[in-house]
């Protein structure tokens, strides 16, 4: 099915972008822990998402609608969001951090070695 296109990329690139985030964040605790719950959620979306695939394909649109109507997969997929949301703004604060230690040590610098005079 050419709908599934998406699913069956997302599905193989999965574990080498959870990977690249682990080590993207490496030095970061915080982000460690989130990613620690961030990867179950995953699975578990990922799982629901075959099960409603499974269930169209042998039991017809009825029986897949009903687990969608459920609501796991949105609940799990609200939550994955929600993390990577706090892990984008933690990010975006680290940056905004040592954006401003760099405009110190620049500006301190400066201050301690002017530069010479024009003639």
């Amino acid at each position: 099915m050419r709908t599934l296109e998406p699913y069956r990329a997302a599905i193989k690139n999965i574990d080498q972008t959870i990977g690249r985030l682990k080590s993207l964040t490496s030095d970061n605790p915080n982000q460690q822990k989130r990613i620690l719950v961030l990867e179950p959620l995953v699975e578990r979306k990922l799982a629901e998402l075959q099960r409603t695939i499974d269930l169209r394909k042998n039991e017809g649109l009825a029986a897949a609608n009903r687990v969608v109507l459920e609501g796991s997969g949105k609940q799990a997929m609200d939550q994955v969001r929600a993390i990577i949301a706090e892990m984008a703004n933690e990010e975006k604060d680290l940056l905004g951090i040592r954006t401003q230690e760099a405009n110190e040590s620049v500006a301190r610098s400066v201050r301690t070695h002017p530069s010479p005079a024009p003639y």
